[in-house]
């Protein structure tokens, strides 16, 4: 690999990496062809993640929550990004500010940036069903927001959004330098379209008992020619997706309840726990239980 690119590459990380310590966002890449994670970004924290701050994660702990969630958030979204060129800003249901930037090469969307963080309006009867569901009362909701949540969005709104742009800039800058990203032009847009519509449609439903062909349907499109698309783009099948979404979800759970690892696994949809532990070790080199004392661990020294 070019040493200039792997110097623009450390440049990026190091960016994002300011970023967060200096306005408490967290930043994530969806690398939705796998560009980045195939060229010095195999191991990066920003790429396509969950990580996310205790106030999401307390939400997402339930499996209602999290589906709202994640429909609200992709609805209409996709079309948004495909026309948006900039950064777009969003204040989810549950009361969190979030951008996002597309990026795209030669006019075609090859991933999205998605900084969140900051403390936005909630309507009071949404906080009081969320309340509800958690089993949590008002003051213990609030509390969870205001410990988690940057308060100082208005003050830093437009300097963020600067450097957010710079961000996106740099990445463009990597993106049109290698090879690889020649191939994803506007000859491949219907193909673009359709792993663009299949993956978010695998987000909001990886939870549920989906097929390839309950994806293909919501792409108008054969299971054997998505197939194809998702073999050419993300090195991967469909089945392969789903359950990369499936284990970014059980991630989720295992660092924010104290649940049992069989009920995570029939939550997060897997309909056998033992599949779930052993699909979980062979990506993730640990056991779900020994990846949550890890976590756990981390969470305790950080906050000493």
């Amino acid at each position: 690999m070019d040493n200039s690119l792997k110097s623009k590459a450390e440049s990026i990380k190091n960016y994002i990496e300011r970023l967060e310590n200096d306005f408490q966002f967290i930043i994530i890449i969806d690398d939705l062809y796998d560009i980045l994670k195939h060229n010095n970004f195999a191991d990066f924290k920003n790429i396509d993640a969950w990580r996310v701050n205790d106030y999401c994660l307390t939400i997402k702990s339930d499996r209602h929550l999290h589906r709202r969630c994640v429909n609200l958030k992709w609805s209409n979204l996709i079309d948004l990004l495909e026309k948006c060129d900039d950064i777009y800003e969003l204040n989810c249901y549950l009361g969190v500010r979030e951008y996002i930037v597309p990026i795209k090469v030669n006019n075609t969307h090859i991933c999205t940036v998605s900084a969140s963080g900051y403390m936005g309006n909630i309507n009071p009867k949404t906080a009081l069903a969320v309340c509800h569901r958690l089993n949590i009362t008002e003051s213990e909701f609030y509390a969870l927001r205001e410990s988690a949540l940057n308060p100082n969005y208005t003050s830093d709104k437009e300097k963020f959004k600067i450097y957010l742009s710079v961000l996106a800039d740099m990445l463009k800058d990597y993106l049109n330098a290698l090879p690889e990203a020649e191939k994803y032009t506007n000859k491949d847009e219907p193909q673009n379209q359709h792993l663009l519509k299949a993956t978010n449609f695998i987000k909001q439903n990886c939870i549920k008992n989906i097929t390839i062909k309950d994806v293909a349907d919501i792409c108008f499109v054969s299971p054997s020619y998505l197939q194809h698309i998702f073999s050419k783009y993300r090195g991967h099948g469909i089945n392969e997706e789903i359950i990369r979404e499936r284990l970014q979800y059980a991630k989720t759970l295992l660092v924010s309840t104290d649940r049992q690892i069989k009920d995570i696994a029939y939550s997060s949809g897997f309909t056998n726990s033992d599949y779930f532990c052993t699909v979980f070790k062979k990506h993730y080199k640990v056991s779900p239980l020994k990846y949550r004392k890890f976590k756990l661990i981390n969470k305790l020294n950080h906050h000493r």
